[in-house]
């Protein structure tokens, strides 16, 4: 997405139960961080169309800054689904960390 100047910035306080679902670095299991809020960017695109954008603000604030290095994150809804930014969704934890895994992988092989 290209973003113009004048993004507007509006937090609001999540739902209970969202979580994101996060593979740290050099750990082999999700770790789950509970979502208080999202902050929702909002930006005139190049057709002035609006564009928006939700991201989670979660309890642990290293995952807010990337302070703590991952090897990727899913949001976990409270019906227990889990979305992936990036499209897929998935129906167990095991299918997740599978996936994350998977890209894990194909980052190590590049470096």
């Amino acid at each position: 997405m290209f973003r113009e100047e004048g993004s507007e910035f509006t937090t609001i306080p999540a739902a209970p139960g969202w979580y994101v679902s996060v593979l740290y670095s050099g750990v082999d299991y999700l770790i789950d961080e509970p979502i208080i809020a999202w902050e929702i960017e909002r930006w005139a695109g190049r057709n002035d169309d609006f564009c928006r954008t939700a991201t989670p603000i979660c309890t642990e604030n290293n995952f807010n800054t990337g302070a703590a290095s991952n090897d990727g994150w899913v949001l976990r809804d409270p019906t227990g689904r889990y979305h992936d930014p990036d499209g897929p969704k998935f129906d167990t934890a095991e299918k997740v960390l599978a996936h994350l895994k998977s890209h894990r992988a194909r980052r190590a092989s590049r470096t």
